[in-house]
């Protein structure tokens, strides 16, 4: 692809060690939640991320939730929020 061949291409990396992961999750259906986190937790620690680098935030209900991720992401301290 010679159009291509000045471009700088990011190679696909799935690996989640040292990561720091920030999780907001609701309360008001707890069941449902707990699910949803335990899934989500599964699949961080398959692709490498330790639960030391999981930070879990919980909030009464969904309005909340855009609340907390954007003073997670201005506090600077995480890599990826969920």
């Amino acid at each position: 692809m010679e159009k291509c061949d000045n471009y700088v291409e990011i190679e696909k990396n799935s690996s989640g060690e040292g990561l720091r992961i920030g999780i907001v999750m609701s309360r008001f259906n707890i069941d449902v939640c707990e699910g949803l986190l335990s899934a989500c937790a599964c699949a961080l620690r398959k692709h490498g991320v330790t639960d030391g680098d999981i930070t879990l935030a919980s909030v009464p209900g969904a309005l909340e939730i855009p609340l907390v991720l954007q003073k997670l992401a201005k506090s600077g301290k995480f890599d990826a929020l969920i």
